[in-house]
């Protein structure tokens, strides 16, 4: 049936060209359709629509797919196409009624070899047969290039935005630097690449050894390049402390690393930007307790509205919660910025205790923050809050926040009242933990890294974690995998060996990927017998895992 199938279409084809070709100009009737499209270099198909049977195949097509052309025009596209049948016959139907012409397939070929093809599907009509015409491209490489340069573009956003540091590329074959923006703007070069001489002329000499041997180390024992230097700009002559941290690629013969601008915490330049920002919200403070004053010693209702009102504008237009008491600690007044951060309403907090609406715990011991109006009222000076202060809103949320709290004097030094002025420091605080986070976990299984572990294993290393047991483990084949079906299944057999690790061991047991398919498992507390069963546990559950190996990425 399927034989006399093709007859008939092969007849009608002809019988239509026939007569297209009566329609055109005497010098093209020897034009030969079939001649042009069993010789044509481009692969190509022609599908029935109905059922998605190849009924016809160029020499093109045979050799790409490596059927033997009577085997390939006996199958049908779902034969070849990776999609579902569904989604076969849906994408079928959407080029037949020319909603769509132009897809990106993942064909099979005879040897189970998978490529990326680019499809150009046309219908047209053989008598009472739908067809489609598909023009078939192999963009395997293309597709390839695109998804490995997105990623790597990703990460350095990604890495960039969150870390805010500036990122670096060595190549030792060259010795060539590559420089991202940041890194640039942090060393002072214009240039983007640059030799490896330049980079050591602006790094003070007396670094000039530490910085070769963590170099060294890293390229030759794969220790960590975790070094802290000094450097004179070449721009403008200033001497900035940098932190930098890298990994070698011995694949690409690369190493890639961070630069980091320190000077500021090196120079406890923290301490000096602290007394700025007390001085600032002391600048404020007096100017609102000015406007106090004014507004308590007025007894003309007119100008006490009219300083009501300029005491409003100038709270609002603040950019920072504000919060004003009288001398008992009562509240007074809190401006919008001051309500949307705590979620008390003005009119509700009025009255109340400072303590009833200002909730303030440390972030670790959950133990009641010290009033800062109670210690400003007792004190006369102004205070700030401690660090990791966290403020617990009416609905129970918290956010992390920083403040200071100075008192409300009149012209003989008598306090009236405090206030205080505060902000929002969630982001800023979210940011430094995920930078903690990212500096001891390792980025591909979320397993703590190498640091993380020398650490614990210092840290742990005393009498009452005794008797103290280590596991050592290597995933086997790794570089098979790799080798034989790409880093991406390589990366998912990491992962899964590091979940199966992971779900066999106990809370305060330390997991950890020190190497590029090394684990291992810190026991504090746990004998001989007991370690030999986890790992009986552990060797179960990486029997069973499965790694997707279908396709080399």
């Amino acid at each position: 049936m399927n034989y006399m199938k093709k007859i008939i279409v092969t007849a009608i084809i002809v019988i239509l060209l026939s007569l297209s070709i009566s329609c055109v100009q005497a010098e093209e009737h020897d034009f030969d359709f079939f001649t042009l499209f069993e010789n044509h270099g481009a692969v190509m198909l022609l599908i029935e629509v109905e059922s998605g049977e190849i009924v016809r195949a160029n020499e093109a097509a045979v050799e790409f797919y490596g059927y033997p052309k009577n085997v390939l025009e006996s199958m049908n596209i779902r034969q070849i196409n990776m999609l579902g049948q569904e989604e076969v016959e849906l994408k079928r139907r959407i080029a037949a009624e020319e909603k769509r012409n132009h897809f990106i397939f993942s064909h099979r070929l005879a040897d189970e070899t998978l490529r990326t093809v680019e499809v150009y599907s046309y219908p047209f009509q053989m008598g009472d047969v739908a067809m489609l015409y598909s023009v078939i491209h192999d963009v395997t490489e293309r597709e390839e290039n695109k998804i490995l340069l997105h990623q790597k573009l990703s990460r350095l956003e990604r890495a960039e935005q969150i870390a805010k540091m500036g990122y670096w590329e060595l190549n030792l074959g060259i010795s060539m630097f590559t420089l991202s923006e940041e890194a640039r703007t942090i060393l002072g070069f214009e240039e983007y690449t640059l030799s490896s001489v330049r980079i050591r002329e602006i790094i003070l000499p007396e670094y000039h050894l530490k910085r070769n041997e963590a170099l060294r180390g890293l390229i030759l024992r794969n220790e960590p390049y975790d070094i802290r230097f000094r450097i004179r700009r070449p721009d403008d002559g200033r001497i900035l402390h940098i932190h930098s941290v890298a990994e070698y690629n011995p694949e690409k013969n690369t190493v890639f690393g961070t630069f980091h601008d320190i000077t500021d915490q090196v120079t406890k330049t923290a301490v000096i930007n602290r007394q700025r920002d007390i001085i600032i919200y002391s600048l404020i403070a007096f100017i609102i307790s000015l406007f106090i004053f004014i507004w308590y010693l007025s007894f003309n209702i007119r100008r006490r509205k009219e300083a009501e009102q300029r005491l409003r504008i100038t709270i609002t237009s603040v950019g920072d919660g504000i919060i004003a008491t009288d001398q008992h600690g009562r509240i007074e007044l809190m401006n919008p910025v001051a309500q949307n951060l705590t979620g008390w309403m003005e009119k509700e907090a009025v009255g109340k205790t400072f303590k009833e609406v200002f909730n303030i715990v440390n972030e670790y011991t959950r133990e009641l923050a010290e009033d800062p109006v109670e210690k400003v009222l007792s004190t006369g000076h102004i205070v700030g809050l401690a660090n990791h202060t966290m403020l617990i809103r009416k609905d129970g949320r918290e956010i992390a926040i920083a403040d200071s709290a100075a008192p409300i004097c009149d012209s003989s030094g008598n306090i009236h009242g405090v206030v205080l002025v505060f902000r929002d420091v969630t982001d800023e605080y979210a940011n430094l933990k995920r930078i903690e986070y990212l500096s001891f976990h390792d980025q591909l299984t979320g397993l703590y890294n190498r640091r993380f572990f020398e650490a614990e294993l210092n840290r742990l290393d005393i009498l009452r974690n005794l008797p103290m047991s280590l596991i050592i483990a290597d995933v086997n084949g790794l570089k098979l995998v790799n080798d034989a079906f790409g880093h991406k299944s390589g990366d998912e057999l990491l992962r899964k060996a590091a979940e199966a690790i992971k779900s066999e061991c106990r809370e305060d047991e330390i997991v950890a990927r020190i190497g590029g398919d090394e684990f291992v498992i810190l026991l504090p507390k746990t004998d001989l017998n007991e370690t030999e069963r986890i790992v009986k546990r552990i060797q179960k559950k990486t029997s069973e895992i499965y790694v997707n190996t279908t396709a080399k990425s």
